[in-house]
């Protein structure tokens, strides 16, 4: 039997303000990739907290050796994946 895989792409524009679209896109795909989730390295845990049923890892675009920084860069990429798979 052939199973069908659902991937998505979103370019968030900042991941801890747009939660609620992630989650939104989680209901409809088993795989999401994400750019512009504009999360420090510390912060990485935050996708593992979108929803109890995938999992994920970020990679921080962020310039971690700067000290003092003007606004907020825009960088940073990210895939979630259903724990299922």
């Amino acid at each position: 039997m052939k199973q069908e895989l659902k991937i998505g792409t979103w370019n968030c524009q900042g991941l801890k303000t747009n939660m609620q679209g992630l989650r939104d896109l989680c209901n409809t795909c088993d795989v999401v990739l994400l750019q512009e989730t504009w999360l420090e390295e510390w912060e990485s845990n935050v996708i593992n907290e979108v929803d109890p049923s995938f999992q994920g890892r970020v990679f921080s675009g962020m310039d971690e050796g700067r000290d003092v920084r003007k606004g907020r860069p825009f960088a940073g990429l990210g895939i979630i994946w259903r724990k299922a798979l």
